[in-house]
């Protein structure tokens, strides 16, 4: 717990109050679990002539109820607090408790989602085919305005949507496909991880920012695929 000045009155400090504390807690050896949704998806293709074939496929995923993916033992995270808890209930008390269950706990939840994927294969030769596709990631992420602390696995709210275009040229003895991808993304509610001044915190939590602390953000990534197959004979 530190001690330093704080305000006493108007243009006034007093010493020795408190104005902060210090939590410390390290556990190891816990049991982590991570659950992936349910989901369904579909494939079609459709050969438009000779030369030209049309995929596409959707998928939806469930809703991913919430679940603790690791749960700290009961532990008091107040630096030079004699005070105990136990795993199977909580000590209660006037002063104020932080409790590592409470605190440190890693939860996750998803909402439902579903996601699609269309492409284009065109022949050109024998030799040399080319591709063409577009796919979506939707977000699963709930967001950060809800009443329990379901954000802690997440970072953003990012939808993001994925552009291919390649080319396959093949050979006798092999094949050599050279593609780029575009994915591009935005979110107008992206949460400021950090917030330094106590007075902008959300309530109850000790670091992220209260419900105005958003931020928007645009994502954009450019990827070189290059793929090499030798036919064995």
């Amino acid at each position: 717990m530190g001690k330093g000045l704080s305000p006493g009155g108007a243009g006034q400090f007093k010493e020795d109050d408190t104005i902060g504390v210090l939590l410390d807690d390290r556990q190891e050896d816990l049991d982590a679990e991570y659950k992936t949704p349910f989901s369904l998806a579909l494939g079609l293709e459709y050969a438009v002539n000779k030369t030209t074939r049309i995929a596409g496929t959707i998928e939806w995923f469930a809703k991913q109820n919430h679940y603790n993916v690791i749960t700290p033992h009961n532990k008091d995270m107040f630096v030079g607090n004699t005070r105990t808890f136990t795993d199977d209930e909580n000590v209660t008390d006037n002063s104020i408790q932080a409790n590592s269950r409470d605190i440190l706990a890693l939860e996750d939840k998803a909402e439902r989602v579903t996601n699609f994927a269309l492409a284009i294969e065109h022949t050109f030769n024998d030799k040399l085919r080319g591709y063409l596709s577009f796919r979506t990631d939707f977000t699963t992420f709930p967001g950060y305005n809800e009443s329990a602390s379901y954000d802690k696995m997440g970072i953003n709210n990012w939808d993001i949507y994925h552009t291919t275009f390649g080319i396959a040229r093949t050979s006798k003895a092999s094949e050599l496909a050279v593609g780029i991808t575009y994915s591009f993304g935005s979110g107008d509610n992206f949460e400021r991880l950090a917030q330094i001044n106590p007075i902008d915190r959300k309530e109850g939590d000790f670091l992220l920012a209260d419900s105005d602390g958003k931020a928007a953000a645009d994502y954009r990534a450019l990827g070189l695929i290059v793929g090499y197959t030798y036919f064995f004979k």
